[in-house]
């Protein structure tokens, strides 16, 4: 795509997002990205057992596919 310069999420986000996720007390922490992880960031959660899940554009996708499914149990309002 011309005219749009696509950065992979590096892990150094991911281990900030790991800090705020043990200060919250959270027990997940979802990086929603159009982009994509590095190979060193999906390292990183997979070596340190990082409670981080990757959503990005396929992610994206799928989820809303779910939402516009009738049935799906999303309260459509």
């Amino acid at each position: 795509m011309a005219g749009f310069v696509f950065c992979k999420i590096e892990k150094l986000t991911i281990k900030g997002l790991y800090t705020d996720v043990l200060h919250e007390g959270a027990e997940i922490g979802l990086l929603v990205t159009t982009s994509e992880f590095s190979v060193g960031a999906r390292k990183t959660v997979s070596a340190r057992g990082y409670p981080i899940e990757e959503v990005n554009g396929e992610n994206i996708s799928k989820w809303l596919t779910e939402l516009r499914t009738p049935g799906s149990g999303i309260v459509r309002v």
